[in-house]
């Protein structure tokens, strides 16, 4: 599966896209899977250390599970972009969007509609950290598992340091989810 964009009225949306094959007319089909919202393109506010929410950035990932270190990255992300925490009910709220804690709903604060943000050359959804804690395809070296992984992070819209892009990569094979043929 992958993300597509269509532009609808001069306004462009993100969809989760399934491609299957007809082997009898020998053609490729496009079936839409899920509406993922209206891209938004956010402007990098500020420039924020990671080390300034994750004091410990070696024990932070050996010790937490992939979802929730890439909830945090993501709410380091979305820091720089101008969001900030409301402590009431622990959303990232920005002064037209809101994010749930867990940044699984992206959504607009007046009308409620769903919204991606376009961030870092990729995009940026409530359905990232499903695809980002996805197990990989069997791949023959641990180089081309390592690019994987890097376009993985870079079309989610992450902002990855190479120290930090190690420190995971050694945490995803750990985990076992990297299958090397």
């Amino acid at each position: 599966m992958y993300t597509k964009v269509k532009q609808i009225k001069g306004i462009e949306y993100l969809y989760l896209v399934k491609q299957t094959y007809d082997k009898r007319h020998k053609k490729t089909r496009q079936k839409t899977v899920k509406y993922l919202g209206r891209i938004v393109s956010l402007s990098k506010k500020r420039e924020i250390d990671l080390n300034r929410h994750i004091p410990s950035i070696k024990s932070f990932i050996e010790s937490n599970s992939l979802q929730t270190i890439f909830q945090k990255l993501i709410q380091y992300e979305l820091f720089n972009h101008g969001f900030r925490l409301d402590n009431k009910l622990g959303e990232l709220k920005d002064n037209h969007y809101r994010i749930t804690p867990r940044c699984r709903m992206f959504k607009q604060i007046n009308s409620g509609a769903k919204v991606c943000f376009e961030i870092n050359q990729g995009f940026l959804t409530g359905h990232s950290i499903d695809r980002l804690c996805e197990p990989l395809p069997v791949l023959e070296s641990d180089l081309a598992c390592g690019e994987f992984l890097a376009k993985r992070y870079g079309a989610e819209g992450l902002d990855i340091s190479p120290e930090l892009f190690i420190l995971l990569f050694k945490r995803v094979l750990k985990q076992g989810l990297l299958k090397t043929g």
